[in-house]
């Protein structure tokens, strides 16, 4: 299954302007109650107590009434949640680079902006729009030059942050570019940086996740033979790419993907339905357990030159997965199998 993080966040309002909101009716005080949409709030009618995965104890969740605290993993990366009354205001992820969620709301208690920090710098940034039934259908991320710049010297955090933005493969080519751009003390200037994501819903699950993403680098060096270390050029293209190199006074590489996720639920309820701590994905978006999910799109390292452009590297996705669950008596999962063998159990 695709981490779609997106990891995606962006700037807004301060962080006290979340105190004064009024908290919305708590559907744990429902009889029987069915789970609602609500941003920045994690009521779920079970409350996950562990989550194993292949048999061995990976999270202990940890709640104060009726939100959720802390997630303790044995991996050490441990989960933090912070709140104005009721809502959601920031997440924050330990480990060898912290990651650290912030939120920001409008005057109707709807998510404005998310804002993404690693180690307290600022690196993406997302602003949100709704759709007429209230809930996400779009947002505008922004990554910021300084975390590109940065990640020349430092990958630490490709895998966390732009696995959930933009997939495995975008990820990948993004860290074969950043890998040309550190070694020998390369440097590269960032241009265009375009990323997007359009969600489809199905009543309350999400149908379709739609991610459009472009980022321009311009390399300044003529060392071919590093270029081609971590992105394989044909021979033919080398008269090329060193025109596009005079041409432009660099070597400008464009990441390009375009990936459209698609699933299929179930009618039973899903335990990470409106866990903000995984930002925007049909995990957490989405009522009910995902069945079926289609990934289906490219990732492609383009060069440019006078206005046309020249693939390097264009990889499809094409992948499928199925999920198959059993349930308790409240409609929950206590065990999936799919990308993973999981258990939960819950606070009774």
């Amino acid at each position: 299954m695709k981490k779609i993080a997106i990891s995606l966040c962006a700037l807004a309002l301060m962080v006290g302007a979340v105190s004064c909101k009024k908290d919305k009716i708590d559907p744990i005080a429902e009889e029987n109650p069915v789970p609602v949409y609500a941003e920045g709030i994690y009521h779920p009618t079970l409350k996950i107590a562990t989550v194993s995965e292949d048999g061995e104890l990976t999270q202990q969740w940890n709640w104060v009434g009726d939100n959720l605290d802390q997630i303790v993993a044995t991996n050490g990366e441990n989960v933090t949640y912070n709140y104005s009354g009721n809502y959601i205001s920031k997440v924050t992820t330990a480990g060898d680079r912290a990651e650290e969620i912030r939120y920001y709301y409008d005057g109707s208690n709807a998510f404005q902006s998310c804002e993404i920090y690693y180690d307290g710098v600022k690196a993406l940034t997302m602003l949100f729009t709704h759709n007429a039934a209230g809930k996400i259908s779009s947002a505008d991320v922004t990554i910021e030059d300084s975390f590109l710049l940065s990640l020349a010297g430092d990958l630490l955090g490709f895998d966390s942050s732009f696995e959930k933005l933009l997939g495995r493969p975008a990820a990948e080519s993004m860290i074969a570019m950043a890998k040309i751009a550190h070694a020998k003390g390369t440097k590269f200037s960032v241009g265009e940086k375009v990323v997007t994501a359009n969600l489809e819903w199905a009543g309350e699950n999400v149908a379709n996740l739609m991610l459009q993403a472009s980022v321009t680098l311009t390399l300044d060096t003529n060392d071919l033979n590093l270029v081609q270390q971590f992105l394989p050029i044909p021979e033919e293209y080398l008269p090329i790419i060193q025109m596009a190199m005079t041409y432009n006074g660099g070597l400008p590489l464009t990441l390009a993907l375009n990936d459209t996720i698609s699933s299929t639920y179930d009618t039973n309820y899903n335990p990470m339905f409106c866990n903000w701590g995984m930002m925007v994905s049909p995990e957490n978006l989405s009522l009910n357990n995902i069945l079926t999910q289609t990934n289906k799109g490219a990732v492609s390292v383009k060069v440019s030159m006078m206005g046309q452009s020249m693939d390097l590297l264009n990889n499809p996705m094409d992948d499928y997965t199925e999920y198959l669950y059993q349930y308790n008596d409240k409609k929950y999962p206590t065990r999936v199998s799919g990308d993973a063998e999981r258990e939960y159990t819950y606070i009774q």
